[in-house]
C-alpha cells in the first residue's frame, strides 16, 4: 500500500470522527445529580419539598428540600428561607413527584436561622422550620430520620436525594432522585474552596466528579447508614472534577438543632412537658373539625387526616367539646367541658366524622380538673379524661405519641404512660 493512500485514509477516518462527534449528543454524566437513578419516597420517606411563591397570585413551585425530624418540625438550608416570609412557603411531605399533589401539605408557623448564618460564605446553613399544621406519620410515605451523633468517616458511603436539576443549569427532576457518593477527607474540600470550607461543613461526591447533588437540591439530605449526615449546602457547579458538593456538618450543629427543636416544637420526642400556651395551640388545632366545632371560616376535613381528635358528648349525641387522644385510654380536653355536665354523663366519641352517628361512644372512667382552673377568667382550662377502655390504633383513631405530663404552670398534671 503507497503512504499517500494510507495518509488519505487516516485523514478520512479523523474527518468522519469529528463529525460523528459533533453530531451525536454524548451523556454528560458527570453534570447529572443522580446518575439517572428514579427514587421512589417510601425509601426516603423523611425527604420533603419546600414549595416557594414568588408573588401573591403565583403557584408554589418547589425551591428546596427539606427532612422531617419530628411531625411539626424540618430541617433545611438556611439559605432556603433566609429574609423571606413563612407565607411564601408550604411542605409538601409524602410525594416522589415534584410537582404532585398526592402528598401532606403543611403551612408553616415560624422559621429559625442559625444565629451564625452568613449568607456570603454560607457558612452554618442550617434552618428550623416548624409547621402550623403538623404532619401524620404513617411510616410508609411519611416518617422521621434521626441525626448522626458524629462526623461520618472519610469514605463512608452516602446518599443524596431530591429534586433538582439533572444537568448543571439544566431542567429540574420530575421524579425523586437518588445518588450514592462518598464523604470525601476535609483536605480535599480546603484544596477546593480554600478558608470557604469550615469546620460547619463537609463534603461529598467523587474526586472525578460524575455525581453530586444541584439546583433546587438544596436543604435535602445526606444519608451516611439511614441517618442524617449533612444537608446540601453548595457548590462550584455540579459534579465538576474537583469540586465536591458542600454540606451543612450535621454532628457540628447537632447541638443548636436539639436545642431549638426542644425550644419551639410541639412534637419533641425528648421533652415531656408543654406550656399551657403550647398546649391550648394544641388542642386548638387537633380539634379542629369544622362540622364538630363550628370553626369560622373553616372547611371540612376527614378524621382520617385527624385521628386523634375526638368529640366530648351526651348519651343522645349532644356535642359538648372536642379534645385530644394522646394515650390509647386518655383524652385532653378544656376544663370548662364539664362546667355545665355532670361528668357522669359525658362521653368520648373517637372515630368520627360525624359526631352523631360515627365512629364509637366511650363512657368516662375518670376525669380530673386542673385545680387553678377558673371558670370567669379562662384561666388554667385544662383537663384530663380517662376512658373506660382503651382505644386501638386504626386509620380513624390514633393517639399523639408525644407526652408524658403537661406542665400547666400553675400545677402538674399527671398523665399514666
Amino acid at each position: 500500500m503507497s503512504v499517500l493512500p494510507l495518509a488519505l485514509t487516516v485523514l478520512l477516518l479523523l474527518f468522519l470522527s469529528n463529525a460523528a462527534a459533533s453530531s451525536i449528543q454524548m451523556p454528560q454524566l458527570e453534570n447529572r445529580i443522580v446518575g439517572g437513578v428514579d427514587a421512589t419516597i417510601l425509601h426516603h420517606k423523611h425527604q420533603i419539598s419546600l414549595r416557594r411563591k414568588t408573588c401573591k397570585e403565583c403557584a408554589y413551585l418547589h425551591h428546596c428540600g427539606g427532612n422531617i425530624l419530628n411531625e411539626d418540625t424540618i430541617l433545611t438550608a438556611a439559605h432556603c428561607v433566609g429574609e423571606r416570609d413563612v407565607g411564601d412557603f408550604t411542605v409538601i411531605a409524602g410525594t416522589e413527584t415534584r410537582t404532585g399533589s398526592e402528598g401532606l401539605v403543611a403551612r408553616i408557623d415560624h422559621i429559625v436561622v442559625h444565629e451564625h448564618y452568613n449568607a456570603s460564605t454560607t457558612d452554618y446553613d442550617v434552618a428550623l422550620l416548624f409547621l402550623a399544621t403538623p404532619l401524620l406519620f404513617d411510616n410508609v410515605r411519611i416518617a422521621a430520620v434521626s441525626l448522626v451523633t458524629t462526623a461520618p468517616a472519610v469514605g463512608a458511603p452516602a446518599t443524596v436525594t431530591g429534586w433538582g436539576t439533572l444537568s448543571e443549569g439544566g431542567v429540574q427532576a420530575q421524579q425523586l432522585q437518588a445518588v450514592n457518593v462518598f464523604v470525601l477527607d476535609r483536605s480535599m474540600c480546603t484544596a477546593a474552596y480554600g478558608g470557604r470550607f469550615t469546620a460547619a461543613m463537609l463534603c461529598a461526591g467523587l474526586p472525578a466528579g460524575g455525581k453530586d447533588a444541584c439546583q433546587r437540591d438544596s436543604g435535602g439530605p445526606l444519608l451516611v447508614a439511614n441517618q442524617l449526615a449533612g444537608i446540601i449546602s453548595w457548590g462550584v457547579g455540579c459534579a465538576r472534577a474537583g469540586n465536591p458538593g458542600v454540606y451543612v456538618n450535621v454532628a457540628h450543629v447537632r447541638t443548636w438543632i436539639t436545642e431549638t427543636v426542644a425550644a419551639n416544637s410541639l412534637y419533641d420526642k425528648d421533652v415531656c412537658t408543654l406550656s399551657i400556651k403550647d398546649f391550648s395551640h394544641l388542642i386548638a388545632y387537633h380539634a379542629s373539625l369544622s362540622v364538630a366545632l363550628g370553626f369560622i371560616g373553616g372547611a371540612e376535613t376527614s378524621i382520617t387526616a385527624h385521628p386523634y381528635v375526638v368529640s366530648l358528648q351526651t348519651a343522645n349525641g349532644t356535642h359538648i367539646c372536642g379534645g385530644a387522644l394522646i394515650k390509647k385510654q386518655i383524652v385532653v380536653t378544656t376544663a370548662q367541658c364539664f362546667v355545665f355536665y355532670d361528668p357522669k354523663q359525658i362521653f368520648v366519641r373517637v372515630g368520627n366524622n360525624n359526631y352523631v352517628s360515627d365512629g364509637e361512644l366511650i363512657p368516662i372512667d375518670a376525669y380530673r380538673i386542673n385545680e387553678n382552673f377558673d371558670f370567669t377568667t379562662m384561666d388554667s382550662d385544662v383537663a384530663v379524661v380517662k376512658l373506660a377502655k382503651s382505644v386501638k390504633n386504626s386509620r380513624l383513631t390514633r393517639e399523639i405519641k408525644m407526652l408524658v405530663s403537661l406542665d400547666l404552670s400553675y400545677g402538674l398534671v399527671e398523665v399514666p404512660c
